[in-house]
């Protein structure tokens, strides 16, 4: 037997996909698991003692902070007294999981989809000391995927419009001191939409600065989480634009997520909204689509799970661009990418890559070549993961 890995699923659907595929991963391994379904936590625990009780614990793993402040009665972190490694998967920006953050176990490892995440890691959480790069990756329904020309949708985007979550991510802003708030939410917005190659950090501090107001990072650190609902917005402003370009451009598009028909164009008859369906239906959708639309979370120097999902099944994938995805590949040959400072010249090369499906699957067929080589689960975990687990930190 390799070792004995602690899970953490029962929140979200989301995250209890990207488990099963750990736990199938490190099971073929030769890995004891434990997955640990925390929305019972008395019956998790004593799961968790029993399973202690039988033998060493190699690691624990948990995405977007489930498990990782696990604390005993006296309030000291459990892995740390344990000293058991605990990865700590970020898929989104960690200003999101500020308070895990902030309690972070010495015994603690921090994976981030992101390199500037891992910057903004190291610069507001200094006691943080290892800290990763791990890159989003797919999953493959099934092995045979229908050709291109048999699918019956045109354009597929499956995510919750963002905006409608932002707003309920909104302080109140009206009683804020130093600065006026519904200013710097106004003028960042604006930049941020206007220079989407900015982070939402960045546009932040420089406003900040411009208004010749010097936080300390820890007080930096406090102003940018409690603003980090602009991200949201701003996510939801482009996603919104790729999808509504794309409909009013004569592009027929389908949309599976919460949020969509509150849109004043939901009516467009080009606009054909689904619902929302569980993370594990999503790969077999994209099945039947012959190009899968990604717009990125705001990420800079990484990507989303929603590009390699759309390579592996087959599909085309158009999606914006990032530093690590123009390292990764070249638009046209395993995917097309575009800017969103050019967002608006999507539209036509979409329709031209309908248009001419025989080249749409000689890139796609490109496409889910490179994802099986290089960006399933199994890659980054025999890639990333592996080391830290081996690893004595």
């Amino acid at each position: 037997m390799e070792g004995r890995i602690v899970f953490f699923s029962g929140i979200y659907d989301t995250l209890d996909l990207y488990t099963e595929k750990f736990l199938e991963v490190f099971q073929k391994k030769g890995f004891q698991c434990l997955n640990l379904n925390i929305s019972d936590m008395p019956s998790a625990v004593a799961k968790l003692g029993g399973f202690m009780e039988e033998d060493a614990v190699t690691a624990a793993i948990g995405f977007n902070g489930m498990g990782f402040n696990l604390e005993l009665l006296d309030g000291h972190n459990f892995w740390e007294e344990a000293g058991i490694p605990v990865l700590n998967i970020l898929m989104d920006h960690p200003f999101h999981f500020d308070k895990h953050l902030k309690k972070a176990p010495s015994t603690g490892i921090v994976l981030c989809m992101d390199r500037r995440h891992i910057k903004y890691i190291r610069r507001f959480y200094p006691h943080i000391e290892n800290v990763d790069f791990l890159p989003h990756a797919g999953i493959e329904y099934g092995l045979h995927h229908p050709l291109i020309a048999d699918r019956e949708i045109d354009v597929l985007y499956a995510g919750t419009l963002a905006r409608f979550v932002a707003e309920g991510l909104v302080p109140d802003l009206s009683g804020t001191t130093g600065y006026d708030g519904l200013k710097l939410s106004k003028e960042v917005l604006t930049e941020l939409t206007t220079h989407p190659e900015k982070t939402t950090e960045e546009a932040i501090e420089d406003y900040f600065l411009a208004e010749g107001i010097h936080y300390s990072d820890e007080e930096l650190r406090r102003q940018i989480t409690r603003l980090r609902f602009l991200d949201s917005f701003a996510v939801s402003f482009y996603r919104e634009q790729a999808v509504r370009r794309l409909v009013e451009s004569g592009v027929h598009v389908t949309v599976y997520g919460a949020g969509w028909d509150s849109c004043e164009w939901a009516g467009h008859p080009n606009f054909d909204f689904r619902g929302r369906v569980s993370a594990s239906e999503i790969p077999e959708v994209m099945d039947h689509s012959r190009i899968v639309l990604n717009t990125m979370t705001w990420f800079k120097a990484g990507t989303h799970d929603r590009v390699f999902n759309g390579m592996l099944q087959r599909a085309g994938v158009a999606t914006d661009d990032s530093d690590y995805m123009k390292e990764r590949f070249t638009s046209g040959r395993e995917l097309y990418m575009f800017s969103l400072e050019k967002i608006e010249e999507m539209p036509e090369k979409v329709a031209y890559y309908l248009a001419n499906p025989r080249e749409l699957q000689e890139m796609a067929d490109r496409g889910r070549n490179a994802a099986r080589a290089h960006d399933t689960w199994e890659n980054r975990i025999n890639e990333v993961i592996m080391k830290w687990i081996k690893r004595d930190v």
